[in-house]
């Protein structure tokens, strides 16, 4: 649990990169913490589901986007997509579940390496659809954010909805290490 009542599943490589962060967030390192992730991430969407129909009903909110900013913020940090594919490939429903997430108004943040997301599954489609999503590095061919603009190598690029924008990203710094 992170701070705020926000909660927050990290999804690491092999590298371990945010192993650092076992302790602060829900860590997914293993096929039974995968199964306990996709339990509580599915009563997650349903309870969200029950409380958008109530709160539309009762007039208290606009549109489901609305709400759902109402509520604590939950977000699925996933530092390789192909790794994550590898490992929830035969997940029954995933694509489901991750496209229900993502519809409940709680955040899919994923690592790619363009050069790497090269397979044809269901899981693999769905991060290759994307339309929101932050380009940094080099932009070459990229198979998920098409670049039809004359863009500087090594620029930012942030897709809001296939718009890209160009962003300046300030330097992490953390602190007490």
């Amino acid at each position: 649990m992170s701070q705020n009542n926000e909660k927050a599943y990290v999804f690491d490589s092999d590298s371990m990169a945010l192993y650092k962060y076992r302790e602060k967030f829900d860590y997914i390192n293993n096929d039974e913490e995968i199964q306990t992730f996709i339990e509580e991430l599915t009563d997650e969407i349903e309870d969200r589901k029950d409380k958008l129909e109530d709160a539309l009903n009762s007039g208290e909110y606009g549109n489901p986007k609305e709400f759902y900013k109402s509520l604590p913020s939950i977000s699925i940090y996933i530092d390789d997509v192909d790794q994550f594919i590898q490992k929830v490939q035969n997940i029954p429903n995933i694509v489901k579940i991750l496209e229900q997430s993502a519809s409940a108004g709680i955040h899919i943040i994923a690592g790619v390496n363009s050069a790497k997301l090269k397979g044809f599954d269901e899981v693999s489609k769905f991060f290759k659809n994307s339309t929101s999503g932050a380009v940094l590095g080099q932009m070459g061919a990229l198979s998920m954010f098409p670049i039809s603009r004359d863009i500087p190598t090594l620029a930012m690029l942030f897709y809001d909805n296939g718009e890209p924008r160009k962003i300046k990203l300030p330097k992490f710094i953390e602190l007490g290490e």
